[in-house]
């Protein structure tokens, strides 16, 4: 709830800032379509939701095991376990009550999506162990020079640009000690707006680029399964901007806010 209640409401904001972006980058979309939509759900009227379902027992197994998974993943600090722990344990409930088509579900799972992921996990290691972290602490606490708005924002930025080239998910984690290691330094009251700037930063940084987020990298994944190609150019011309513009509202919410 902590978590909650100093990042929900700038979430809030954010996602209306991001709606009107949206809004007017595709306006002439919406005005000007070419598509004919009372055509188009004359055509399809006969299609309802229910009918892409091909299996029903094996839906229910998976929305229970989700439930269960999210309930555990919220509740993980107060039993003690590792959020690694409660998805493979998720992942092995489906697997065992799965039935006889988990072989061939297993085979259609994105492997090399998951190999990506992990990659980028092992290559933000290597920077923490090779002590470009610390540097970058180091740079942090000589550059905000003790000045708690001044600090926040370049935690901010530092998050979201990084974020936007290393998947937001190792980074964020790789970052903790980078953080608590500038609130030793300067002041231990700084800790907590620090750990949310450096959330809300790594969170909307990654959406710029198609490798920031894990979200990112699975959904383009799925899309060209289904013959949707979105290059790198098109998706930063759109998702660039709408990062940035997130960022400076994100600034001015996080200095009135948690400063």
């Amino acid at each position: 709830m902590d978590f909650v209640t100093h990042t929900g409401p700038i979430a809030v904001i954010i996602f209306m800032v991001n709606i009107t972006f949206f809004y007017l980058w595709y306006k002439k979309i919406f005005v000007h379509h070419d598509i004919d939509m009372e055509k188009m759900y004359q055509e399809h009227e006969d299609l309802e939701p229910h009918h892409a379902v091909e299996d029903w027992r094996l839906l229910w197994i998976s929305l229970a095991v989700f439930a269960f998974t999210v309930t555990l993943l919220v509740l993980h600090h107060s039993l003690g376990l590792i959020v690694a722990f409660v998805g493979i344990t998720g992942a092995t409930l489906v697997l065992l009550f799965g039935g006889p088509k988990m072989p061939e579900l297993v085979e259609k799972i994105d492997w090399h999506t998951i190999l990506f992921l992990g990659g980028l996990f092992v290559m933000v290691g290597g920077l923490e162990h090779a002590g470009v972290l610390d540097s970058i602490a180091t740079a942090i606490i000589d550059i905000g020079g003790g000045n708690l708005l001044t600090t926040l924002t370049i935690i901010l930025w530092v998050s979201a640009i990084s974020s936007a080239f290393l998947d937001n998910v190792p980074f964020a984690a790789a970052m903790v000690p980078v953080i608590r290691g500038v609130a030793e330094s300067t002041s231990a009251s700084m800790l907590n707006p620090m750990a949310y700037t450096l959330a809300l930063g790594a969170d909307i940084g990654g959406n710029a680029t198609p490798i920031g987020a894990s979200a990112n990298v699975v959904g383009l994944a799925v899309a060209e399964k289904h013959d949707i190609k979105v290059t790198w150019k098109d998706y930063c011309k759109v998702a660039f901007p709408a990062m940035i513009i997130s960022m400076i509202v994100i600034n001015v919410l996080v200095l009135l806010f948690l400063a």
